[in-house]
């Protein structure tokens, strides 16, 4: 085809129009707007399953370390400013105590052998129903028995629970999360 007015070829013009580009970048943002909250809900779910993870290996980790060294350890659950905490120690049961991100508060020359500090703004939070277990070097036994719960901001909770015998299971009291996680 020729262009009357010059007498030149006209060109076939090869692209997107505004209007096209437009549509597409609606598109777009519906779909990112759709996926963008169970994506954080995927990571908020995820973060809760690496700390009762965490948590249970743990406990498992000081019992196992408590026979091996015939010393008995205690494993502190609490708050401090800004979060909580729970830390393995082989002091005295009063002798280690929560800090912050810092760090463990302990008296005398007690060092923590784990602290693990979870920030309120990690939007985990840890609570115990006991706020100290002893892990008993002979046999590897913990007195008392606990019940562990990790709780994200959105409701979901995973409980540890630990047995008089040292075995540890986690479960989840609103039902089965995932293969890994049944109900309680």
């Amino acid at each position: 085809m020729r262009n009357k007015a010059l007498g030149l070829p006209r060109r076939r013009l090869l692209g997107l129009s505004l209007i096209e580009l437009c549509v597409v970048l609606a598109i777009v943002a519906v779909l990112l707007a759709a996926a963008v909250p169970n994506f954080q809900r995927s990571q908020a779910h995820q973060r809760l399953l690496a700390a009762a993870s965490a948590l249970s290996a743990d406990i498992q980790n000081a019992r196992s370390l408590a026979v091996r060294r015939i010393r008995r350890l205690h494993i502190h659950f609490g708050q401090a400013d800004g979060g909580t905490c729970y830390l393995v120690h082989d002091g005295q049961s009063s002798e280690c105590r929560c800090g912050d991100a810092s760090g463990a508060a302990c008296s005398g020359k007690v060092q923590p052998l784990r602290y693990v500090w979870l920030p309120a703004a990690s939007q985990l939070s840890l609570s115990a129903n006991n706020d100290e277990i002893a892990i008993n070097p002979n046999q590897g036994t913990i007195t008392p028995t606990a019940t562990v719960s990790l709780r994200h901001a959105n409701g979901e909770t995973i409980h540890t629970i630990v047995s008089i015998a040292g075995r540890v299971r986690t479960c989840s009291p609103t039902g089965a999360m995932s293969s890994s996680i049944p109900g309680c």
